[in-house]
């Protein structure tokens, strides 16, 4: 079997993750707080930017265990299963924070401007305006939010196997590629302790 690793301009360091978030709020855009929670949830949740843009206010609980309601795909356009994916308590916070601002009106979770639901080109758009106020590079793109929280769920936790469920993924094979950049890490903690002796 082949050794397939996560190219490093696929993911955002926690620098960089944290400076984008930043940037949300310096920007003083109107959509500032719902744009720094729905990419706090990419962020954070992993799941792809499709299935956010897909979230409604009904697919969130907020009760003692927080979770989002997540429509899988199957392929590109075909809705496949519905997974309730645990968000935690603090993340649960901030949704409930937001829902209270958004206001209580059933549809999508994070409206555009017009009440709408965002479309993937849109939520691109935002990306790259906010990664390039925060310094990031043009190679990396929207999915490097779930990337991002593939490579730090499995850092917390060591278990590929809850990240393939958190993430979606069909196959474990699929999300073995995240265990490299873990492995690429203890390598290098590794060598840390050798030094200077």
């Amino acid at each position: 079997m082949t050794t397939v690793l996560l190219d490093r301009s696929k993911y955002l360091d926690d620098s960089e993750l944290r400076a984008f978030l930043r940037a949300i709020q310096d920007r003083k855009r109107k959509t500032a707080n719902r744009d720094r929670v729905l990419f706090l949830v990419l962020a954070t949740v992993g799941m792809r930017p499709t299935e956010l843009c897909r979230l409604t206010l009904e697919d969130v609980t907020l009760g003692s265990e927080p979770a989002l309601r997540v429509r899988r795909l199957k392929s590109r356009q075909i809705l496949g299963r519905l997974d309730d994916i645990p968000i935690g308590e603090k993340l649960g916070r901030i949704l409930r924070r937001w829902i209270k601002a958004r206001g209580p009106t059933p549809g999508p979770l994070f409206p555009s401007q017009r009440g709408a639901p965002l479309e993937i080109r849109g939520l691109e758009r935002l990306f790259k305006r906010y990664a390039q106020s925060a310094g990031i590079g043009p190679e990396v793109t929207l999915y490097a939010l779930r990337h991002t929280a593939a490579r730090r769920m499995l850092e917390a936790t060591g278990d590929l196997r809850t990240v393939q469920v958190m993430l979606g993924h069909a196959s474990i094979t699929t999300t073995t590629i995240y265990a490299h950049v873990t492995t690429e890490r203890r390598r290098l903690a590794a060598e840390s302790v050798l030094r200077g002796l």
